[in-house]
């Protein structure tokens, strides 16, 4: 069965169950506070990821985090976004949300 979480903010995206298993993550850059609003399609969603990690959810969004910062280019996806979004500060304080699907 799947199951959606509702938006969240980036700097809480290890606080949700589940983040050791596999899935699928939505990542969104909104001036609207997204957080806790239910899933939909909507045009701010700029990424969409999955894994089948060891280390799950969890892991591929830390390597996500780890690649926009600029401390370690271990996720792909997250290097072409950060070549768009160059700021991390602002990005991650102010509009960068995910959502979680598994």
């Amino acid at each position: 069965m799947k199951k959606f979480s509702t938006w969240k903010k980036w700097n809480e995206r290890n606080n949700f169950s589940g983040k050791s298993f596999p899935g699928i993550y939505c990542i969104a850059i909104s001036r609207t506070n997204l957080c806790e609003e239910k899933f939909s399609w909507i045009p701010e969603i700029k990424y969409i990821g999955m894994t089948n990690s060891i280390k799950g959810l969890k892991g591929r969004l830390d390597q996500f985090d780890l690649t926009i910062i600029g401390k370690s280019p271990s996720h792909g996806g997250a290097d072409r976004f950060r070549f768009e979004y160059e700021d991390y500060e602002n990005l991650t304080k102010q509009r960068l949300n995910h959502l979680i699907i598994r």
